[in-house]
């Protein structure tokens, strides 16, 4: 959920809140107690689908890092067997190509593991003669390249994820549609207490105020908020006062050395 959704939802709870503590106000008015348990299931609502959205990426990304540690270690059996073959032959290609540790494995993104693995896959195939000394047989190495495949489809099947969380913030907003007609509803019967209820009226307009939790202001270095660039207000970097008070300070420090600030160089000048 975004910063804009989060902040709404913490008006929507303070709202509830506000008014389930005010409840005897309106108590005997069963239909806008009704509409403010409405409200609650609503908010409700919006937490299931919020997890559900958060689910759908997390539950993928958990089964690819699974499967991307199994991939590694069985990449890693067949390249220590390729490598070692490459040794005895004197293959430098090939044991170069066989070269890998688990840690620089780890360090490789998910396309370019893919494609480290599929270089594996095809030198064992070019090698499954030489390589039944090490206990690898066709059928272990048509495994292995059945678990590329499957690994590639689950580094692809991120663009589904990704869809089915565009679908979910879809939803996600609908449900808040749904909730602003509630408290539109709300809204309205409110109106009621705006003169026999002042404070009880006031209060939950003051809760209604959607308070941006997200933004921070930089002071300057005498501690008060900068204005815009430019600018000639007080809060400017310079403004107009500022600029007077330069100028004061040109004029004072001209008439402290020329005498009259006319420029003219008079007894000081002399007497150097």
């Amino acid at each position: 959920m975004d910063k804009r959704l989060s902040n709404k939802l913490t008006m929507i709870e303070g709202v509830h809140a506000y008014l389930t503590d005010h409840e005897n106000k309106f108590s005997s008015n069963t239909g806008m107690v009704n509409t403010k348990e409405r409200l609650l299931l609503k908010i409700g609502d919006i937490y299931d689908r919020e997890a559900q959205r958060v689910n759908v990426r997390k539950g993928k990304m958990e089964a690819k890092e699974t499967y991307r540690d199994h991939m590694i270690t069985q990449g890693l059996s067949f390249s220590s067997k390729l490598f070692d073959l490459g040794n005895l032959n004197k293959n430098i290609e090939l044991s170069a190509q066989s070269d890998f540790n688990r840690s620089a494995l780890n360090k490789q993104r998910d396309r370019e593991l893919l494609g480290t693995l599929e270089v594996i896959k095809e030198n064992a195939e070019a090698n499954i003669e030489s390589l039944s000394v090490y206990d690898i047989t066709p059928e272990k190495l048509q495994s292995f390249a059945t678990m590329i495949s499957i690994y590639r489809s689950r580094i692809e099947s991120k663009q589904t994820s990704e869809a089915l969380k565009s679908s979910a913030r879809k939803t996600l907003s609908v449900l808040f549609k749904e909730a602003n007609l509630i408290l539109k509803s709300l809204d309205k019967m409110m109106e009621e207490f705006h003169d026999s209820e002042v404070q009880f009226y006031a209060g939950y307009k003051t809760a209604r105020n959607i308070k941006d939790l997200g933004i921070r202001y930089r002071p300057d270095t005498q501690g008060q908020p900068i204005g815009e660039a430019g600018g000639n207000g007080e809060n400017g970097a310079i403004g107009e006062n500022g600029a007077r008070e330069q100028r004061e300070r040109r004029e004072q420090r001209a008439s402290e050395n020329y005498g009259d600030g006319t420029g003219k160089c008079e007894s000081k000048c002399k007497q150097r």
